[in-house]
């Protein structure tokens, strides 16, 4: 799910193909290493996820911008985006872990049949 993301992410951004793979494949080992200890149906942990990954996305596609030659890295240019981006991922993650959540238990159980 993190490459497919990652190519899909890159393909609609100006960045070169493959250049946010790192950063999906990252956030997604660290809610796999999480996912015991972390309570999902609980909205201010999502919250704290959410600001945490766009805080990481932020710094992360800022550099490879940078890096790449596409956008300068400037602090009066940084800025706005990382407020926007804490407060985009603060208030769609919970709400999009609650549709996730409600979409999961309206789906049938399966129970696997032993013979």
């Amino acid at each position: 799910a993190a490459l497919l993301a990652g190519l899909l992410y890159d393909s609609f951004s100006p960045a070169p193909l493959g250049s946010s793979l790192p950063y999906f494949l990252l956030i997604g080992a660290g809610t796999f290493a999480l996912r015991d200890n972390v309570f999902a149906d609980q909205l201010i942990t999502c919250a704290v996820l959410g600001l945490l990954a766009c805080a990481i996305k932020g710094v992360y596609f800022s550099a490879v911008y940078s890096l790449s030659g596409l956008r300068p890295l400037s602090a009066g240019l940084l800025l706005p985006r990382m407020l926007f981006g804490l407060l985009m991922g603060v208030s769609m993650i919970p709400a999009a872990c609650l549709i996730a959540g409600a979409v999961q238990h309206s789906l049938p159980k399966y129970r696997r049949r032993y013979f």
